[in-house]
C-alpha cells in the first residue's frame, strides 16, 4: 500500500461502520492515515493496517463470494427445472 492508493476500511464500527472507501493519506509502520468522504465533510482517521483492504482485494473479494452463490444455485435451479417439465 502506498500513499494515494484506494483502500476499504473494514472494520469502524463507531463512526464509519464497514467496507467503506477511504484513500491512504500517510503510513505509519503498523497504522495508516486516511480519508474518507461523507456528507458532512472530509474525516480523517488513523486505523491499525490490518483494518484496511486494497480496494482490488475488496472488489475481488465481493466478486469471489457472489460466483460462490450463483454457482451454489446452479443445481437448485437445475432440480427446480427439471420438476417443472414433469
Amino acid at each position: 500500500m502506498d500513499i494515494g492508493n484506494s483502500v476499504y476500511l473494514l472494520t469502524d464500527h463507531k463512526t464509519t461502520g464497514a467496507g467503506v472507501p477511504a484513500v491512504i493519506c500517510g503510513l505509519y509502520q503498523r497504522s495508516a492515515r486516511i480519508a474518507i468522504e461523507r456528507e458532512e465533510g472530509t474525516k480523517i482517521l488513523d486505523v491499525p493496517l490490518w483494518d484496511l483492504l486494497p480496494a482490488r482485494a475488496y472488489t475481488a473479494a465481493i466478486l469471489r463470494a457472489c460466483y460462490w452463490r450463483l454457482g451454489n444455485l446452479g443445481p437448485a435451479r437445475e432440480k427446480s427445472r427439471d420438476r417443472s417439465r414433469k
